[in-house]
């Protein structure tokens, strides 16, 4: 699967409490590195009520995502916004 999002592309991210209320599998948020201080925006593949959410990204080469795989999982608390459009 080739990124759903590429550099460089316009996004339209809902950053209120609200909009991170209810998360889905498949959604793509915008959260901050839980091992460093930049953001990243990956998609939920799996979500645990008492360890966060399960991130991946969609490269086709897993070795070049920076991801759960790398990390873990994310908690609430590093989350930042959900990706509601990009073009």
């Amino acid at each position: 699967m080739n990124p759903a999002i590429q550099d460089g592309q316009i996004v339209w991210v809902d950053y209120s409490k609200e909009g991170l209320i209810k998360i889905n599998i498949g959604d793509i948020l915008l959260f901050k590195n839980p091992q460093g201080k930049n953001l990243i925006i990956k998609r939920v593949s799996k979500i645990d009520p008492n360890k966060g959410y399960w991130m991946t990204g969609d490269n086709n080469f897993p070795l070049e995502s920076t991801d759960s795989n790398k990390f873990g999982y994310v908690k609430s608390e590093y989350l930042r916004g959900k990706i509601l459009f990009h073009n």
